[in-house]
C-alpha cells in the first residue's frame, strides 16, 4: 500500500511529493480475503489498524525502519473512499499479487 503527500518547497517554490510504501499484514483471515478481493491498484482506502515498526539492518550494514500495517479482529477495517477511473484496459487485482500482501499465518 503506498501513501503520498504533495506540499509547495518554501524556499524554491516548487510542489514536491513524497511517497512511502507500507506493507499490510492481515491476521483476521476473513478481513483479508474481503480486502483482496475488493480493492484494487489506483484505489483510495483508509486502513484503520495497529501500526508495528521493526528496525532492519540491510547487507551494507545501513539501518532503516520497516512499519506495517497490522489488520486483526480488534477494532481494525477497511474503508473505500473512491474507487479508481475504469480504463479500457483493467489491472489484475491485489489477490492476484500475493505477493504484496500477507497474511499472519505462516
Amino acid at each position: 500500500m503506498a501513501t503520498s503527500e504533495s506540499w509547495s518547497d518554501q524556499t524554491e517554490g516548487k510542489r514536491k511529493q513524497r511517497r512511502e510504501w507500507h506493507q499490510v499484514v492481515c491476521l483476521d483471515e476473513r478481513l483479508g480475503e474481503t480486502l483482496m478481493r475488493r480493492c484494487r491498484k489506483g484505489m483510495q482506502i483508509l486502513i484503520e489498524g495497529r501500526l508495528r515498526g521493526h528496525l532492519v539492518v540491510d547487507g551494507k550494514m545501513t539501518p532503516w525502519t520497516f512499519t506495517e500495517i497490522v489488520l486483526d479482529s480488534r477494532g481494525c477495517d477497511f474503508t473505500i473512499l473512491r474507487a479508481r477511473k475504469q480504463t479500457a484496459q483493467r489491472r489484475p487485482a491485489v489477490a492476484n499479487r500475493r505477493h504484496k500482501f500477507r497474511t499472519g499465518k505462516k
